[in-house]
């Protein structure tokens, strides 16, 4: 397995500590969780690891490098309009240049599902006219841990009328 799919791996499991008023408290929250489980799973037959996780600062970088900008995480909190996903997918334009392996996008706060789709979809588009032959150098991976996601499995579990109901408790 290579980082790309380790570090996304990782990124399924992280759970915020709490909800963050801000992107870059979530960006410290999340860097903090790929530091640790990528560099503190010591390995009996090969020691620690000491892979570089690191906030990056500037126009066209990710807001974390992993592995000496193997890959990029690009967090978006609060996606809620096409404007925000343009604007996102001239970032990932940039970031293919920067990024070795590619780049994985992290929507956390509150997204619209709506938004969300459509970029699902603009992105699957990009792959599709990057994947040559068959060959695939650059990776752009989607993972939601926004709020939404708590609130529509609330959603559910009410009835008709939108109320919560359970006999056992």
């Amino acid at each position: 397995m290579g980082l790309f799919d380790e570090v996304f791996e990782i990124i399924t499991q992280w759970k915020p500590q709490k909800k963050y008023p801000n992107e870059l408290k979530y960006r410290d929250d999340l860097m903090n969780f790929i530091h640790n489980k990528l560099n503190n799973s010591g390995n009996i037959l090969f020691g620690s690891r000491n892979v570089l996780v690191r906030k990056e600062d500037g126009r066209g970088l990710c807001d974390i490098a992993v592995g000496n900008r193997k890959v990029g995480i690009e967090l978006k909190k609060d996606l809620k309009s096409k404007s925000q996903i343009n604007r996102l997918q001239g970032q990932i334009d940039d970031y293919e240049e920067e990024y070795e392996e590619g780049v994985i996008v992290v929507l956390v706060g509150n997204v619209n599902k709506y938004v969300e789709e459509e970029l699902r979809y603009r992105l699957q588009k990009k792959l599709d006219k990057s994947n040559i032959f068959g060959l695939q150098q650059f990776r752009i991976k989607l993972i939601n841990k926004s709020d939404n996601k708590i609130k529509e499995s609330k959603q559910k579990s009410q009835n008709i009328f939108g109320f919560n109901f359970n006999p056992f408790g």
